[in-house]
Formats: C-alpha cells, sequence, structure tokens
C-alpha cells in the first residue's frame, strides 16, 4: 500500500505539473510492484535480479523440487509452456543427469544455459 505522503505528493504533482511528473509515477509504481510481489527472479548464471519474470521460472517446494503451475493451479512436473521457448531440459536416465536441447537451432549440451538459470527466489516480508 502506498504510504499517505506519497499519495498526496502524486495527487499534488498531477494538479500541479503533470508532465513533469512522470518520474514520480513511475517511481511510486515501482515500489507497490515489489510490495506487491511475492518473488524476484535470479539468474543464478549471470548474478542477475529482477521483478519481471522471464517466464517458465519453476516454483520449488520446501524439499526443493521444482514444479509448475497448471491453468487450474494444479502442480505440474514439467513446465506445460516448454514448446514456446528456445532451449528446454530434459534428463539422460544413461549419463543421469540433466542435458539441454535449444529448440531452435537443435544444439545439445550438458552446460546450462544461462536462459535456464533462473531461479524464484520467495520475498521476505519485514
Amino acid at each position: 500500500m502506498l504510504s499517505l505522503l506519497s499519495v498526496l505528493l502524486l495527487l499534488l504533482c498531477t494538479l500541479a505539473r503533470p508532465t513533469e511528473c512522470a518520474a514520480h509515477k513511475a517511481k511510486a509504481a515501482g515500489k507497490q510492484q515489489q510490495q506487491d510481489a511475492q518473488h524476484y527472479f535470479w539468474n543464478e548464471m549471470t548474478n542477475t535480479v529482477q521483478w519481471e519474470d522471464p517466464g517458465g521460472v519453476a516454483f520449488e517446494d520446501e524439499a526443493g523440487l521444482r514444479y509448475w503451475l497448471g491453468h487450474n493451479g494444479e502442480r505440474l512436473s514439467e513446465d506445460p509452456n516448454s514448446a514456446a521457448y528456445g532451449w528446454v531440459e530434459h534428463y539422460s536416465a544413461d549419463m543421469e543427469k540433466p542435458y539441454y536441447y535449444n529448440q531452435i537451432t537443435k544444439e545439445t549440451t550438458w552446460e546450462k544455459p544461462s536462459d535456464l538459470a533462473w531461479r524464484r527466489v520467495p520475498v521476505r516480508n519485514q
């Protein structure tokens, strides 16, 4: 929830000089987005952090098991939208480890691409 001071500043700014207040409004909206967020997203390879979901990022339960949510909120063991992404993760039973396949370039690798290195991190409210 925006503070009373922020709301008053937005109102005053809008009434007095609407064209000069766009940056203040964007900053207040960004703070509200952060306050409303339940997760942020961290790329473990590039160390990038962002609020926007890069797409296809799994949830993790308390045991560290990854899952995705279906249309009805049910837990799924595989990403239902993986056909829309370039890189997808598969598992090699012979090698007993994951490998990665690019559906566009047809490339296969054992090294995890940075596109698949995003983690969903819960926001801890203080």
